[in-house]
């Protein structure tokens, strides 16, 4: 955590930011579990427990029943933070469909020493076909003193659209300097734009990460619902829960995405999204925190499809 801090100036907001934070790795079991969530959409869910030092890595995948296909997926790490404002944080750096009826979640722990759990739950229907997928890359590079953020959107053929999508950033990927702390790569926003899936990430720390982007294209457009909700910065840190907007009755929530504010100057509050997943038949839920001790907007959608 000390070398962590190291990397970043004092003054940078950045540094602020991951406070109390540094990087996780082991994986223990995968425990499936099953809700409806609605008629068209089945969601299923596979939590890991981890328990190690700061670096630990922790993935959990879940997988749908035969005769369905995964067409979203969600995650939700558990937090812990102490009244110093340090604790043990999983931050999600994978979540994409894995083959026709699996969704993967991968997460790097910060800070350390408590046992948590990393959630991931996969969406699927008997209704919609195979996917077409997109895929499009990107390389972040940064500076220990500047990290970058990046985006890198996929993009759907004509009449097909983003009806969900997935992403992957490298966790440490090369460093310039090996003097360095290990690098951390966050994911800022994940969400549909027209027939795009568009992913922002950033790097803090000297060197590359690699951003990923996955579209899952179907011929129907999904109906998009905004919510922009402003997070309290609070000590000690306090995780907020949103909901996203409701569907209108007769449609189903089929996936979610979010979009956050970067630290990008003194001043300036920042918002560091953890969780998004299916909360019911017509909700996509997401939690995130505020840090550098001001309040920041959170943009969160909720992709709907008509029922059947």
């Amino acid at each position: 955590m000390a070398a962590l801090r190291e990397a970043i100036p004092s003054s940078h907001p950045a540094r602020i930011a991951l406070i109390g934070l540094t990087a996780l790795m082991g994986v223990a079991f995968a425990v499936p579990a099953a809700a409806s969530a609605s008629p068209a959409m089945k969601t299923v869910s596979a939590t890991t427990q981890v328990d190690g030092p700061t670096g630990t890595m922790a993935s959990a995948t879940a997988r749908c029943p035969r005769g369905t296909r995964a067409v979203s997926g969600g995650y939700d790490p558990t937090l812990v933070f102490q009244a110093t404002g340090s604790g043990t944080a999983l931050l999600v750096n994978t979540s994409r469909r894995l083959g026709p009826r699996a969704w993967k979640v991968s997460a790097y722990q910060l800070g350390g020493g408590d046992q948590v759990s990393l959630t991931a739950t996969a969406n699927c229907s008997s209704e919609l076909g195979r996917p077409m997928v997109r895929i499009a890359k990107r390389s972040i590079a940064a500076t220990s003193s500047d990290p970058n953020p990046g985006n890198a959107s996929a993009h759907c053929p004509h009449h097909f659209f983003a009806v969900a999508g997935g992403f992957h950033i490298s966790v440490n990927g090369r460093s310039t300097n090996p003097s360095d702390s290990p690098p951390v790569s966050m994911i800022l926003g994940s969400r549909a734009v027209a027939r795009s899936w568009a992913v922002t990430g950033a790097r803090i720390g000297s060197g590359h990460s690699r951003l990923t982007t996955f579209a899952y294209c179907y011929p129907v457009r999904p109906l998009g619902r905004p919510e922009v909700r402003t997070i309290q910065a609070r000590t000690p840190i306090v995780v907020d829960h949103l909901l996203s907007p409701r569907c209108p009755r007769r449609w189903y929530a089929v996936s979610g995405g979010y979009s956050a504010r970067f630290p990008m100057g003194q001043g300036q509050g920042s918002i560091i999204p953890f969780s998004a997943s299916l909360s019911g038949a017509r909700r996509w839920r997401f939690g995130a925190v505020a840090v550098n001790g001001i309040s920041a907007p959170f943009n969160g959608f909720t992709y709907c499809l008509r029922r059947s």
